[in-house]
């Protein structure tokens, strides 16, 4: 676990290095010794998510801005949505850099770009995102993040997923942000023992593979409501706690809120 922590702090330095707006990192804190560690970052006061921010065209500008810094930079970022897109005033800050990836392949950078076109699009809609990346990215650029919006998997690259669902049709950018999807769905002719994730990611494992499952990502109650149907034992993400102040920091880690029973957690 510490090894995962140095290589965020590691990535953390080389983006900022290169002109990425990221938090800059103060190093490591162990929470548990051998078992849990922390990055620990500066905060970004007055910062608010992306979508909150009212996204206008300063916003949108440098906020695609970031994403060619990290092309230029060599990296990748790997988990551009808008609970890692921090706004203050006109300036887009890049957090959670946790799966970045430096030297990436040609596809993995264009997924960055389409994210950031999506996740802008639901602020701004698309045709004004669109305009105003004409204005930084080639066409050729575009039209990849356009195609890999439509596949959203690397070329070779064999699906998980349960295969009991019908594929859904790819839609394009425009009709994405009016057609969103609960993270999670429940097969309705079955069970909690045949329930599956149906976002076109890897079926829930936690029965089938008797592995333990932390849900990365919760923001909301109905996502929430989701995952104690599956059965997931743990979650993280904005709903259980957002970034706060260093004097409260200790009393989060030690408070945790039961997700279903004593023997399970959010967090």
């Amino acid at each position: 676990m510490r090894r995962l922590a140095e290589r965020e702090d590691c990535i953390l330095r080389l983006l900022r290095d290169g002109g990425v707006r990221v938090p800059e990192p103060h190093g490591l804190v162990g929470v548990s010794a051998g078992r849990e560690y922390l990055v620990v970052t500066e905060l970004v006061p007055d910062a608010v998510e992306i979508l909150e921010s009212g996204v206008g065209d300063p916003v949108i500008d440098d906020a695609l801005t970031q994403v060619r810094k990290l092309w230029a930079t060599g990296a990748a970022h790997r988990d551009i949505k808008p609970s890692n897109l921090l706004a203050r005033g006109t300036q887009v800050w890049l957090v959670d850099v946790a799966f970045g990836e430096l030297r990436p392949s040609r596809w993995r950078a264009a997924v960055d770009l389409a994210n950031m076109l999506l996740t802008l699009a639901l602020g701004a809609g698309p045709d004004r995102v669109l305009t105003r990346a004409m204005v930084l990215f080639d066409r050729d650029e575009i039209v990849e993040a356009f195609a890999v919006a439509r596949t959203r998997r690397a070329p070779g690259h064999r699906p998980r997923r349960d295969r009991s669902f019908p594929a859904e049709p790819a839609t394009p950018l425009s009709h994405r942000h009016a057609q969103a999807r609960p993270l999670l769905h429940r097969s309705p002719d079955s069970g909690r023992a045949g329930t599956r994730c149906t976002d076109n990611r890897d079926p829930c494992p936690r029965d089938g593979l008797g592995m333990n499952v932390i849900a990365e990502g919760v923001e909301n109650d109905e996502q929430l409501a989701a995952l104690r149907i599956l059965g997931c034992p743990q979650a993280q993400g904005f709903l259980s706690a957002r970034p706060a102040d260093p004097d409260v920091i200790g009393e989060l880690i030690r408070t945790r809120i039961a997700l279903a029973d004593p023997a399970t957690s959010f967090r």
